[in-house]
């Protein structure tokens, strides 16, 4: 019984992010993952927003069949391919829950405590690699700053792309998250789609 404690501390030296790919790659390739997302499931692709899962279709690769999510994107209709065992890698995640969705709006809701000093040049690029994170964090902080520099003043083309791209991918799912409309979410944050 002794011995016990002693093996339990030496799991941890090999923590389960660490053996995972690695007993991936050992997998057969036609070996059919379990798929975690349905057929007709919404879920959030980072650098797509929304997308719907349409179906899960088998394609052969390398003469092996490999299965494939086919996901329908939400905002523009069209279509792209994730393998099954890899979605988890390319960032395929569930909708936010509506607690979620609630921080995030608040997070909105509140200006930014000071004025951005950057470069404009580094500000537009530091938010555009902000957006392409696909983090929702990230992306609300661009919809915060865009939104409400918005109401001070013009914006130039490349912050409307900005507040455009972080709205669409955001509201969206946030919608979806409380079960509304994205028109009134827009409503809710004082008329953002006049942005």
């Amino acid at each position: 019984m002794a011995s016990a404690p002693r093996r339990a501390p030496t799991a941890p030296s090999h923590p389960p992010s660490a053996t995972m790919p690695r007993a991936q790659s050992r997998a057969p390739k036609n070996e059919k993952a379990p798929a975690i997302f349905r057929p007709g499931t919404r879920c959030v692709h980072p650098q797509h927003g929304v997308v719907e899962v349409a179906g899960i279709v088998s394609r052969d690769v390398g003469g092996a069949e490999t299965q494939f999510y086919e996901l329908r994107l939400v905002a523009s209709d069209g279509k792209i391919l994730i393998p099954v065992a890899a979605a988890e890698r390319a960032g395929l995640r569930p909708i936010m829950s509506v607690s979620e969705a609630d921080e995030l709006l608040a997070f909105v809701r509140t200006p930014r405590v000071g004025a951005d000093t950057r470069p404009f040049q580094k500000r537009m690029r530091i938010y555009g690699e902000m957006i392409r994170s696909g983090d929702r964090q990230a992306i609300a902080e661009v919809l915060r700053d865009m939104f409400h520099t918005s109401i001070d003043k013009d914006l130039s083309f490349g912050e409307r792309k900005l507040l455009t791209q972080a709205r669409t991918m955001l509201l969206t799912e946030i919608a979806l998250a409380k079960g509304v409309t994205v028109e009134a979410i827009e409503t809710d944050l004082g008329g953002m789609s006049a942005a």
